[in-house]
C-alpha cells in the first residue's frame, strides 16, 4: 500500500506525434527521472539517435485554467506551434513540490482520469520538422504567372523544350558531377515567368535563393515558405565554418562525406514528389500545408532515394533556383553560400537550373586542377534567349481598349511584342489605362510619352540599382535587348543610329525607327 502511495502517475501528450500516454515515476523523482521514463515508454532508442536528455518537458498548466484535457482542444495543440506560455520543467527540480517549495506538484496531488500534465518536446537534434505552406495572399500574381507560362509553352514551345531536352539528357548521361543550367540575364528579360512554363515530363521545384523581404516582387511571396526552409537548412550547414576550396569544388568531402541539413532537406522534397499524386508534369507548389520531416544526412542516404525512385521508374525532378547572387554586401556569404547552393544539387547527380541577374553565379569555379593532364567534362549549359512577352488581358474593357489602340496605332503591340518580361507587362497596363481614361482623340506622341514615362518611372521606383546612372543606361540596354542582338549589318543598315547628345543627370527615353524596326533606347538630354 505504501509503495502505490509513492507512485505518481502522469498524462503526457507529444507535440508533432499527437500521442497521449500516462507514465509513472516515484513521488521524490526528480523531472530528470520523468524524462528517462518518457524516453523509455516511448522507445526512442529504437527508433531515434537522440537520447532522454534531448527531450524538452512543460507543465501543461496555466493559472486560471488548470490542466489540459484530453478534448479536440489538445488535439490543436499537440499539432500546432510550442506554446512558451506552457512553463519549461527544469530537469533538476523535484516533480513534486518538497519542504522548500521547490516543485511543480503539490504534495496531495491527485490526477484525473482525463487530464494531461506533461507537454513532451521529442526533437532529435539531427532532425526536425518544416510545415511548408505557401502564402497565398497575393493569389492574382501567382496566377498571373501561372497564365504566362501557359501561353509561353503553347506560343514559344521551342524555348521551353530546347531547355526540357538539356534536363532529360542530363539525367541520361554519366556525367559526374552533373553539369548546371544557368539561366542569367538583366533585370525584367522574363528569368522567372520562364520558370512557370517548363512543364514537360518531369515535376519541378522553384524557390528564391535568397531571403524574401519586403522589397521583394510580390510573386516571390507566393514561395517564402519553401524559400525559407531551403536557407534556414544552408545556414545550419556553417558554410563559413568550410574552406572556400571544400565550397568550390563539388567532389570534395564536404560533399562527399559531411552530413548536411540541405541534403535532408532534398531528400524530404524527393519522398514528397516520388508520391503518385506529384509525379505528373507539374511546378510543385505548396498550397495546401505540407510537413517536411528533416534528417542530417550525406549524399549517400539521398542516393538512396534517387535509385528507389529509378528503380520504380518515377521521374526525378530539377530544381530552379531564382535570384541568386554572389554578393556579400547583399547576402551573408554571398559567394561561398552561392556555390554550396548550386554543388549540392551536381553532387547528388540532380539537375539545378539558377536563374538570377548577376553573372559571377556562373563564374564560381572550383581551382585549376594541378595535375599535368586531365579529362575534360561539361561544366554547364547557358540558356542564351527568353521568350517573348505573352500579351495578357484580364477584362473585357481591357480586350478592347487594347484592340482599339492597336487598329489605330499598330505599332503599340509591336513594342509590346518586342520588349521583354516586366517592361512589356508594365507598357499594356499603362496603355490599356491611358485608352480607357481617354475617350477623345488620342495622338501617338501623347500616348509614348505618357506611357514610358510611368515605365521609367516605376523602373526607377522597384529596381534598387536604377538609383544610379549607370543602372539607368544598363537597364535601357536590357530592355532593347531583341533589337540589339537583330541589329541590321552594315550592309543592309539604312541610316545610322541616333547622335549621341549632351550629358546630364536627366534620361531620355526615346523611339528610333530603322529598317521599319522600333526599339527603345536611351539618349542623355
Amino acid at each position: 500500500m505504501k509503495q502505490a502511495e509513492d507512485i505518481v502517475k502522469l498524462g503526457c501528450g507529444v507535440y508533432d506525434e499527437g500521442t497521449v500516454f500516462s507514465v509513472e515515476v516515484t513521488h521524490h523523482a526528480r523531472v530528470k527521472e520523468l524524462q528517462k521514463a518518457i524516453f523509455k515508454k516511448k522507445r526512442y532508442a529504437l527508433r531515434y539517435t537522440f537520447s532522454a536528455s534531448d527531450l524538452t518537458l512543460r507543465l501543461a498548466w496555466k493559472e486560471g485554467e488548470g490542466w489540459l484535457q484530453c478534448d479536440e482542444d489538445l488535439d490543436k495543440i499537440l499539432a500546432g506551434q510550442v506554446d512558451s506560455a506552457f512553463e519549461k520543467m527544469m530537469l533538476l527540480c523535484p516533480l513534486v513540490k518538497n519542504e522548500s517549495g521547490d516543485g511543480y506538484l503539490e504534495s496531495a496531488f491527485d490526477p484525473g482520469d482525463c487530464e494531461v500534465h506533461v507537454l513532451v518536446e521529442a526533437r532529435n537534434p539531427n532532425e526536425f520538422v518544416v510545415k511548408v505552406h505557401e502564402n497565398m495572399g497575393d493569389q492574382r500574381e501567382l496566377e498571373y504567372y501561372q497564365q504566362q507560362g501557359k501561353l509561353i509553352r503553347k506560343n514559344c514551345d521551342e524555348y521551353c523544350t530546347e531547355i526540357l531536352r538539356k534536363v532529360d539528357e542530363m539525367y541520361a548521361s554519366s556525367d559526374f558531377p552533373l553539369p548546371f543550367i544557368c539561366i542569367e540575364g538583366s533585370s525584367g528579360m522574363g528569368k522567372t515567368q520562364l520558370a512557370f512554363a517548363l512543364e514537360g515530363r518531369r515535376p519541378w521545384f522553384y524557390w528564391i535563393a535568397t531571403p524574401i523581404t519586403t522589397g521583394s516582387q510580390p510573386i516571390y511571396e507566393n514561395f517564402s515558405s519553401i524559400s525559407t526552409a531551403f536557407s534556414t537548412c544552408a545556414d545550419k550547414d556553417d558554410l563559413m565554418g568550410h574552406k572556400e576550396e571544400l565550397v568550390l569544388v563539388s567532389l570534395s568531402e564536404l560533399y562527399l562525406h559531411t552530413e548536411l541539413w540541405t541534403y535532408g532537406f532534398i531528400r524530404a522534397l524527393l519522398e514528397y514528389c516520388s508520391s503518385k499524386e506529384q509525379q505528373h508534369p507539374h511546378m510543385i507548389h505548396f498550397a495546401k500545408s505540407v510537413k517536411l520531416n528533416m534528417k542530417k544526412c550525406t549524399c549517400y542516404d539521398v542516393s538512396e532515394v534517387i535509385e528507389e525512385m529509378k528503380k520504380q521508374k518515377k521521374e526525378l525532378p530539377f530544381f530552379i533556383l531564382d535570384e541568386m547572387i554572389t554578393d556579400d554586401n547583399s547576402v551573408s556569404g554571398g559567394k561561398i553560400r552561392a556555390a554550396f547552393q548550386r554543388n549540392v544539387f551536381r553532387a547528388l547527380g540532380l539537375v539545378v537550373l539558377i536563374m538570377g541577374t548577376d553573372s559571377e553565379i556562373a563564374q564560381l569555379m572550383e581551382p585549376p586542377s594541378q595535375h599535368s593532364s586531365g579529362a575534360v567534362h561539361n561544366w554547364m549549359s547557358v540558356v542564351p534567349r527568353f521568350p517573348p512577352y505573352q500579351i495578357m488581358l484580364r477584362t473585357d474593357i481591357e480586350r478592347h481598349a487594347w484592340e482599339m489602340i492597336v487598329k489605330q496605332f499598330p505599332v503599340v503591340e509591336t513594342i509590346a511584342r518586342g520588349s521583354r518580361g516586366r517592361f512589356a507587362r508594365w507598357f499594356l497596363d499603362e496603355v490599356v489605362t491611358y485608352v480607357t481614361n481617354n475617350r477623345g482623340t488620342i495622338e501617338l506622341y501623347d500616348l509614348l510619352d505618357e506611357v514610358f514615362g510611368r515605365v521609367c518611372f516605376k523602373a526607377q521606383q522597384t529596381k534598387h540599382y536604377m538609383s544610379k546612372v549607370e543602372g539607368r543606361y544598363a537597364q535601357l540596354v536590357a530592355i532593347s535587348f531583341t533589337n540589339s542582338m537583330s541589329w541590321p549589318s552594315e550592309d543592309e543598315l539604312c541610316e545610322p543610329p541616333p547622335p549621341k547628345g549632351k550629358r546630364t543627370t536627366e534620361l531620355l527615353i526615346i523611339w528610333t525607327c530603322t529598317s521599319q524596326t522600333w526599339w527603345i533606347s536611351g539618349s542623355p538630354m
